[in-house]
């Protein structure tokens, strides 16, 4: 009887240390940001990393690697479907992106005012919309937030309306945007962002068509003479999680990592918009032009959009997607948000 009482103790004892251990395992996550390190996105992404891991109190450990140091900025998509990471930054509108309908939130002059408003206009549309959510098939989409709205910067004209823009070489990152360049007859250039300066410095191209805050970014600010606030379009970035990895965490560490994300959307909300009023304060200080077109002027850049509104719904609907409806959809929400 001794003897069966001292087996019982000693298989008790390994279940106890076996379940400990297995308590105490540390789940890893790789995640990839396609920003270099050194940037002020990257930076909050790793204070968030950091706050998350800490909370997680050693069940869980996050490993961020940026600057394309894991995969290409066209890979995020499809390495998070399939598991080669885990969590990885996202644009509808990035490089290699397969999303179509989610696009919809860059096309120029919706009706958006603020990098805040598209954040909550497009939480709410993706929440309504099932065909939406199923372009991002086999993810766990989280962290939604919006970028400050597109302007020119130029380095030898001044650009009032739509016409004045003809002809000119303008670098434009991303297909909505480069399509807005040709309908206003400007001829957009696509060029890597390690060569805008070069390229702006030599006169290889005239201007910029972007948000104002990647100018201090990429060192910008000196080479462009003219800004015209037009907030045409505006950018949305995202966290992408393998779905099946989301489903595997428990619910408690879920909760971390949402918290962390949205924290981070606050603060980047923050940073966008000092730095969107730092930058136009930058350039009067420098004696540029810093111009607001007039409202009969802006209603020259709204009518010169309506086309490319257009164009996309036709397109999409080739597609077989049903484009209009979440077009009717998003044009609902901006109105009760501005309402």
């Amino acid at each position: 009887m001794k003897c069966v009482g001292w087996i019982v103790c000693a298989v008790f004892c390994i279940l106890v240390v076996s379940f400990g251990f297995a308590q105490t395992q540390v789940i890893e996550l790789k995640l990839a940001q396609w920003d270099p390190p050194q940037t002020m996105v990257a930076q909050f992404t790793q204070r968030m990393v950091d706050m998350i891991n800490e909370k997680a109190r050693g069940r869980l450990k996050i490993t961020p690697y940026f600057g394309e140091t894991l995969i290409k900025q066209p890979e995020h998509y499809r390495a998070t479907q399939l598991g080669v990471v885990d969590i990885a930054y996202f644009g509808p509108t990035a490089p290699g992106s397969p999303v179509l309908l989610g696009r919809i939130i860059s096309l120029p002059f919706l009706g958006l005012t603020s990098h805040e408003m598209v954040t909550d206009v497009y939480k709410k549309l993706f929440n309504e919309s099932p065909e939406l959510r199923a372009e991002y098939k086999g993810l766990k989409v989280m962290g939604i937030f919006g970028i400050p709205g597109d302007n020119f910067h130029m380095t030898k004209k001044l650009i009032r309306i739509p016409s004045d823009a003809k002809g000119i070489k303008i670098i434009a990152l991303g297909g909505p945007r480069a399509e807005f360049l040709k309908e206003i007859g400007a001829s957009p250039v696509t060029i890597p962002v390690g060569e805008w300066y070069t390229s702006l410095e030599r006169g290889l191209v005239e201007g910029l068509f972007f948000l104002n805050p990647v100018l201090s970014v990429f060192k910008l600010e000196d080479l462009f003479k003219y800004h015209t606030i037009v907030n045409a379009s505006f950018g949305l970035n995202m966290w992408i999680f393998n779905e099946q990895k989301w489903n595997s965490l428990p619910p408690d560490l879920q909760n971390i990592i949402i918290e962390g994300m949205e924290w981070r959307v606050k603060e980047i909300h923050k940073f966008d918009k000092n730095e969107d009023i730092r930058i136009i304060e930058y350039a009067k200080s420098k004696g540029h032009t810093v111009y607001y077109p007039t409202e009969e002027e802006m209603k020259l850049w709204r009518e010169v959009a309506k086309p490319i509104h257009y164009k996309w719904i036709e397109e999409m609907e080739s597609k077989g997607l049903p484009a209009r409806k979440v077009y009717n959809r998003l044009q609902r929400i901006i109105k009760e948000y501005r309402s």
